[in-house]
């Protein structure tokens, strides 16, 4: 799936008193080609939206610092992306970014690797794939690197190959290694003879993996349509974890994937780790605020101030 260009220009949602737009469609994007952006592509294909009045652009954008950057613009309304993403350029001054709604409230990521590598000390010396730098893959595999007694770059090169098929393809192409990765690219890299070295919540972090994430500014100036959004997503949810096969035809969709062990892989997963009612793991905030964030920057900073909890449930 290719990212549609988004043009440099602030976008305007008129709101009626009763939360139904107008006329431009609520622009929504996400951040990754993977199974964890499911619960935003149900809220489209549900139809829970549309039958509220509300339209809505869906829209691919590769790459959580560009979706950042969109919504700072105003040209996204809203967006599912790493938390890591928005917690950093919070405490970077960007104070009217706001997170309303959780995705996936843990890490459903696993370290898979060439099959001669046995233990992370094989690592060393040796490059390993991520996405993008400043996303969820790459905080996810620096701590993992760090926790396993080897320094990020120095005694490990990371590679950024791009988007999350990518990191597939470099396992593949031997330009790396390993990578950290979600459902269904365990399931798929397995078959492809890569083995899984270990599974990152076995490890017991708490992590916020994805967020919803809009700006105070909107947020506050069409408060009617946040409730009835957040509404429809939460039914969106419901729909996604009742309806096996429609879960199903969405993954296939948007996945591009038609391997029916990763689709099941990848529903499993997303079924028991999307949150039911969209609510927020602040202790999970709380890890990345500490882990992400220079001492000066993460000053007086609580897990709180980055939530909206009239949207978002604790």
């Amino acid at each position: 799936m290719k990212a549609r260009v988004l043009l440099l220009a602030v976008v305007l949602i008129p709101v009626a008193v009763d939360g139904r737009a107008d006329t431009k469609p609520l622009r929504i994007a996400y951040a990754a080609i993977a199974g964890s952006q499911a619960p935003v592509w149900m809220l489209k294909e549900s139809g829970r939206l549309a039958s509220r009045g509300i339209p809505v652009d869906l829209v691919y954008v590769a790459g959580a610092r560009s979706v950042t950057a969109g919504l700072l613009s105003g040209e996204i309304q809203l967006a599912v992306l790493g938390t890591t993403a928005i917690v950093r350029a919070y405490g970077r001054g960007a104070a009217d970014l706001v997170l309303i709604g959780g995705v996936v409230n843990n890490p459903t990521f696993s370290v898979m690797v060439h099959p001669s590598i046995g233990r992370a000390e094989d690592l060393r010396g040796k490059p390993v794939a991520i996405t993008r730098f400043g996303g969820s893959v790459d905080f996810l595999m620096r701590w993992f690197l760090k926790r396993s007694g080897l320094e990020p770059v120095r005694d490990v090169p990371l590679v950024q190959v791009g988007d999350v098929p990518s990191t597939v393809s470099a396992l593949e192409k031997g330009s790396a290694m390993a990578t950290v990765i979600e459902p269904p690219g365990p399931t798929i890299l397995r078959k492809r003879g890569f083995k899984k070295l270990v599974d990152i919540p076995d490890t017991g972090i708490q992590y916020q993996f994805l967020s919803l994430a809009t700006t105070r500014t909107f947020a506050q100036k069409n408060e009617p349509l946040m409730k009835n959004l957040m509404a429809a997503y939460r039914e969106s949810i419901a729909d996604f974890k009742a309806n096996k096969g429609k879960a199903f035809q969405v993954l296939e969709k948007y996945l591009k994937v038609n391997d029916k062990d990763a689709l099941a892989d990848v529903y499993e997963t997303y079924r028991l780790n999307v949150p039911d009612k969209g609510e927020i793991n602040l202790a999970g905030i709380r890890t990345i605020i500490a882990e992400e964030l220079t001492p000066q920057e993460s000053k007086g900073i609580k897990a709180e101030d980055l939530v909206d909890l009239r949207f978002a449930g604790k």
